[in-house]
């Protein structure tokens, strides 16, 4: 919660597994306790498919946002192996 500030900052990470990142989205809402909702942003993770390293940073403007919004974002997809699977790749 950031307080009395027109620039406020958030250091918040989220992790969420995925089965099939090509099909889904991630959708950020930005509120204020006052005011409600300030905007959104969706980022369809296809894109993030594409990026180097699967790395995405920067800022990114709200729909619906009044009078104006944007967040820095960073969105960092990371693949995880079942550990069957990374034994069976040892293996062989």
């Amino acid at each position: 919660v950031c307080r009395n500030t027109a620039t406020p900052q958030w250091r918040a990470k989220s992790s969420f597994l995925l089965e099939k990142p090509h099909n889904e989205s991630v959708k950020i809402t930005v509120k204020d306790k006052n005011h409600g909702s300030l905007g959104t942003f969706t980022l369809q993770l296809s894109e993030l498919l594409l990026a180097e390293n699967l790395t995405m940073e920067g800022w990114h403007q709200l729909d619906a946002a009044f009078p104006q919004g944007s967040v820095w974002i960073r969105f960092e997809l990371r693949v995880l192996v079942p550990p069957k699977e990374v034994e069976s790749l040892n293996d062989s």
